[in-house]
């Protein structure tokens, strides 16, 4: 009856406040057990039989041993949270992170995909002209493929034509 009593009053706690009372009915329990268990001793020690202390004592470890799993129970329906600051912290120190990696190591990084990838066949092409010494080509080779390139190349050779001579 005790320890239906317990259970529904138990039943209505938060996981923390079972886990709290069920640690202090262990406290409680080892501490009844230790008691039996020196009983027991000085019992043994006069010559009685300590077969009752033993008893009490192996009672009492028994109901420890069920208090135990009933805190293993508790503990699954702990919930964790997490303060509301921890989200913000984590993406700005991700943020600052990436930021710093990419300072450090972009451009080695970008050096080293440039050596890795393949080159593309415009810029090929404009290069082997250039190193011929055709230069007007290899640029009409560069402006085709790069709108940006064509647009200031564009700027500069208008630039130049209005510039006073």
């Amino acid at each position: 009856m005790k320890y239906v009593l317990g259970f529904l009053f138990l039943g209505g706690c938060s996981g923390t406040k079972k886990i709290a009372l069920i640690g202090n009915k262990i406290q409680a329990k080892s501490h009844s057990g230790r008691e039996h268990l020196t009983e027991a001793t000085s019992l043994f020690v006069a010559h009685e039989s300590p077969l009752s202390a033993i008893q009490k004592a192996d009672k009492d470890f028994q109901t420890i041993d069920s208090l135990v799993g009933e805190v293993h129970l508790a503990v699954t329906r702990v919930q964790d949270t997490i303060p509301w600051w921890v989200t913000p912290l984590i993406t700005v120190a991700v943020v600052v992170g990436v930021i710093v990696f990419l300072v450090y190591f972009g451009e080695p990084l970008k050096r080293l995909f440039m050596l890795l990838l393949p080159v593309p066949s415009r810029k090929k092409s404009a290069a082997k002209l250039i190193s011929e010494g055709q230069v007007d080509q290899a640029v009409a080779i560069l402006r085709e493929g790069d709108p940006h390139f064509n647009r200031a190349y564009n700027r500069v050779n208008t630039a130049k034509k209005l510039a006073p001579k």
